[in-house]
């Protein structure tokens, strides 16, 4: 593909100059990405468990403390006071699970005794290049 130059940048031939002639102000990533920031909590991502989902390890995702789960939230959680996990919460016929997308990592259901411990809803993953 040939490049031109166009006012001190490079772009692909053809192209509409850099978006920064278009652009009026200051990106704050804060008020983009943290809409709640008393509450939400930065975290990095350990393993592959929700790799399907977009959530690898290396990763950081933005989850918040005060969202309430519901069937299909991708939740911060801990069981029996265990390791913390990244899951989808799943809730059927009164039945509840934990779920990986990641095929290799089964489904955990949550049963009367078990002491799970919602500690925040997925909102954000930044994911680098």
């Amino acid at each position: 593909m040939a490049w031109l130059r166009s006012r001190n940048r490079f772009c692909p031939r053809g192209s509409p100059p850099p978006a920064q002639d278009y652009f009026s102000g200051r990106i704050d990533l804060n008020k983009a990405l943290i809409p709640k920031p008393a509450t939400t909590v930065l975290m990095r991502v350990r393993d592959n468990a929700m790799n399907l989902d977009g959530i690898c390890a290396g990763d950081e995702i933005l989850f918040d403390r005060t969202g309430t789960p519901h069937h299909g939230s991708v939740v911060v959680a801990t069981m029996d006071g265990g390791d913390i996990l990244i899951r989808r919460l799943r809730q059927t016929n009164g039945r509840t699970w934990l779920e990986a997308s990641n095929p290799n990592v089964p489904p955990t259901e949550i049963s009367d005794i078990t002491d799970l411990q919602i500690l925040g809803i997925v909102t954000r993953t930044l994911h680098r290049l």
